[in-house]
């Protein structure tokens, strides 16, 4: 799964049409660009294949090239929780590059994907004849700390009602009764930072709203536009 079977090298001049639009890699100028396109490989995935695995070794990372996939964190019991939905022109694994440190989270795709392969002792090698790549990834993940920060900010922060809908809609799957989640109300509420109480009262509105209905360690989505809608407020 993680790190084996890439095949054959990306087109030079596609990989940097691509690259320009990854934010990692947006600020290297041509000849850096270049660098790092002509050592791209290209992986071809199947709709839900499990590309990464949470905890494995790492040693690569990805560039979606097309298609998209699903960023999982796996609970001690084997539950899996959406944390992020990447598409065309996103990247995954790329702490990879710089430690060797195991999987943070899975991923998996959810439509055929096509995606770009960069191995870290080829990146590294590449550092060596061009170390400002290093300076300007340096920024950029810098960047990507700070919107991390602030990601953690809104979750402490953030209205519960919201972040509790985009936890519903992310996770939910075709069930016999409609779009369902498959988790107790009290894993729900650890998920959003919040009391069993204060997700019970939240539910008892979105029940006589006609939004949702639920059971044991299930809810449904009876109305996925409307939870939709208090997700993006």
């Amino acid at each position: 799964m993680g790190d084996s079977d890439t095949v054959g090298h990306a087109s030079i001049a596609t990989a940097e049409r691509l690259l320009r639009r990854v934010g990692l890699f947006s600020d290297l100028d041509s000849e850096e660009l270049t660098a790092i396109a002509r050592i791209l490989r290209v992986r071809k995935v199947p709709r839900g294949q499990l590309i990464l695995t949470q905890d494995e070794p790492g040693s690569v990372a990805f560039v979606i090239a097309d298609g998209t996939v699903d960023v999982l964190l796996e609970s001690d019991d084997g539950r899996q929780f959406i944390v992020a939905q990447l598409g065309p022109g996103d990247h995954f694994g790329e702490m990879a590059l710089l430690d060797a440190e195991p999987r943070s989270a899975s991923v998996q795709a959810t439509s055929d994907a096509e995606l770009f392969v960069i191995r870290r002792d080829e990146f590294l090698a590449e550092l060596l004849h061009y170390p400002q790549i290093m300076l300007r990834m340096l920024v950029a993940l810098s960047r990507r700390l700070r919107r991390a920060d602030a990601q953690v900010a809104s979750l402490a922060f953030g209205d519960t009602a919201d972040r509790l809908a985009r936890l519903l809609v992310a996770n939910a799957r075709p069930g016999p009764r409609g779009l369902t989640v498959e988790v107790a109300q009290e894993d729900l509420a650890a998920m959003v930072g919040a009391t069993r109480q204060t997700v019970g009262r939240i539910f008892g509105a979105w029940r006589r709203q006609g939004y949702i209905a639920t059971g044991r360690r299930r809810t449904v989505i009876l109305n996925a536009v409307a939870l939709g809608a208090v997700g993006r407020n």
